[in-house]
């Protein structure tokens, strides 16, 4: 069983429960197309004010960004029998979220969906640093995202 946990930082964000609903739904079919059973995934949406604190410390850039994961799975800790393999965390950005699904004319939802693939993708290994990964990567996005139905 694929388990993903969704918490809100503040809990205050107006994040539609049918947004984090769907974003469940979505993690499950990434589980299902890379087979990963016994997983699980956490998932922050936060202001920019804690994205922008975090990219500071774990990445060294002092200012917001959109997602940042942080793959537990690629550390050498395996987890006992019988307990899920926690792939990691991804924060997303809900200021970012909402102005970026503003200036690319589309909803929310595909934005907080896009971003949670992409983060996803991050926790499995796939990377953007050079054009035939970024190229990979964004294709796998969009098919994962058609799957979904957006």
């Amino acid at each position: 069983m694929f388990d993903t946990q969704i918490n809100l930082d503040p809990p205050t964000l107006p994040v539609p429960v049918s947004i984090l609903n769907d974003m469940v739904r979505l993690a499950n079919i990434v589980a299902e197309l890379y087979d990963m059973d016994d997983c699980e995934v956490s998932i922050t949406i936060c202001d920019d004010n804690t994205i922008h604190d975090l990219n500071r410390q774990y990445r060294h850039i002092d200012a917001p960004t959109d997602v940042l994961s942080f793959a537990f799975a690629e550390s050498d800790i395996i987890a006992p029998d019988g307990l899920p393999v926690i792939l990691g965390q991804i924060v997303i950005s809900y200021d970012h979220a909402a102005v970026q699904a503003t200036s690319y004319n589309h909803s929310l939802q595909r934005e907080l969906l896009f971003l949670e693939t992409h983060g996803l993708l991050h926790l499995l290994g796939y990377d953007h640093f050079y054009d035939d990964e970024r190229i990979i990567m964004e294709q796998t996005q969009l098919d994962i995202l058609r799957r979904f139905g957006l």
